[in-house]
């Protein structure tokens, strides 16, 4: 479990047991948005998602060390997220997003 100081926006840290590093790219009062990388490749997992800032902390092991953050393709997750068309969602995209929010929510809980 990461000590709870250590938690920083722009930062990435990582689970040790699922091989994984989340970058952290907002840090609010009581919620982490995070991007989600497989540390053996490097390659994005997904969309951002949130968890709550306790199961952010309990959930991470430690601070990426400064060669996994180098492996991890940043220019991928930006490519898949900037555009300069406007976001149209659907209302079955936001149901659908609503969704996987939640089973990951509850799969954090677990540990």
């Amino acid at each position: 479990m990461l000590p709870r100081r250590e938690l920083n926006a722009g930062k990435s840290y990582v689970n040790e047991n699922e091989w994984i590093a989340r970058e952290v790219v907002e840090l609010e009062r009581k919620i982490v948005k995070y991007k989600t990388y497989d540390l053996t490749t490097g390659k994005l997992c997904g969309a951002t998602q949130e968890c709550s800032k306790p199961n952010f902390i309990y959930w991470a092991d430690r601070e990426a060390t400064n060669e996994e953050v180098k492996n991890l393709q940043h220019d991928e997750a930006d490519a898949l997220y900037k555009t300069d068309e406007p976001i149209q969602e659907t209302e079955s995209d936001l149901a659908l997003e609503q969704i996987q929010m939640v089973a990951h929510n509850e799969m954090i809980n677990r540990y």
